[in-house]
């Protein structure tokens, strides 16, 4: 009998949880479905009681419903109370139980593996500001305080949204080399901006790599994201140029995928667009979608 799993969230289109689950089973033999899940923003628990009618085994939950997923489930992991946080539902008999896999444990292992492997560790961090401040609950501190007390901070790690930066974790965040992924229309999309001030801007001022992202193709383009940024950066008090938007939308977002070494480059197995070690004299009306494409991908 096929068990049911899927991944829920919204948006989820653009999740790879299926793919990544479909070969987890492949390799393992087991007989398993699994899906994506797109909740109403304000029917999620409707639409896990309707999965596990329907025969659902379980669910992994992505944005925004991590808290609400704490508080549908009725048995809940130690870890998943201390963390007020559930990214795992189990459907165990007539119980809802909760676990939250995300760990210290975890990172650790994460940012070993990407170090041998020679390869980026990517997080999405800081797009739900709720969701930042449980985590800082959780972990006593600041998020980035922490991590950086981890080890696990580097210029291989990449993290995407950083749409919270507290004061404690700015000299952590210049001093490790890491790279950041803002998503402009992300940011503003939940009304972000009106509970915390963008600080990517800043950042990058301060000398961190900063690319320009659009979290799923459907939410915006490369040059949509680009003059979102112009305008975001000059309302958080730290105006940025056409040569900023160019710069993090080719040489950051080559650095922060771990590309770097294909900057200005032309081959036979790259089909890679060629890009200027130096952004200067950019027309803000000239910038359009930048695309870096790679058959190895």
């Amino acid at each position: 009998m096929t068990d049911r799993y899927a991944v829920a969230g919204n948006p989820i289109a653009h999740s790879k949880s299926p793919f990544i689950h479909a070969q987890f089973a492949r390799q393992t033999s087991q007989d398993v479905q699994y899906e994506r899940l797109l909740a109403p923003l304000d029917g999620f628990r409707a639409a896990v009681e309707n999965f596990r009618a329907a025969g659902g085994r379980g669910l992994n939950v992505t944005l925004p419903f991590k808290l609400e997923a704490f508080e549908l489930a009725q048995e809940r992991s130690d870890r998943a109370a201390d963390a007020q946080v559930v990214n795992t539902l189990k459907f165990d008999g007539s119980t809802l139980y909760g676990e939250g896999t995300a760990s210290d444990e975890l990172y650790v292992a994460a940012k070993a593996l990407a170090d041998r492997e020679g390869t980026i560790l990517n997080n999405h961090v800081g797009f739900d500001l709720d969701l930042a401040t449980a985590m800082e609950r959780n972990w006593g501190k600041p998020r980035f305080v922490h991590l950086a007390e981890l080890g696990v901070l580097g210029p291989n790690t990449t993290f995407v949204h950083m749409n919270l930066i507290r004061d404690e974790e700015i000299d952590p965040i210049v001093q490790s080399g890491l790279s950041i992924v803002w998503c402009p229309l992300a940011y503003v999309s939940r009304g972000t901006p009106l509970r915390a001030h963008t600080r990517i801007p800043d950042m990058k001022k301060r000398g961190v790599n900063v690319a320009l992202g659009t979290d799923s193709a459907r939410q915006s383009s490369a040059g949509d994201a680009g003059f979102l940024a112009l305008q975001l950066a000059g309302g958080a008090g730290h105006a940025m140029v056409s040569e900023d938007v160019f710069e993090m939308l080719t040489i950051g977002g080559a650095q922060a995928a771990g590309l770097s070494h294909l900057i200005g480059s032309l081959s036979q197995s790259n089909a890679l667009i060629v890009v200027p070690e130096t952004t200067t004299s950019v027309d803000a009306g000239a910038i359009v979608d930048v695309l870096v494409l790679d058959r190895n991908f």
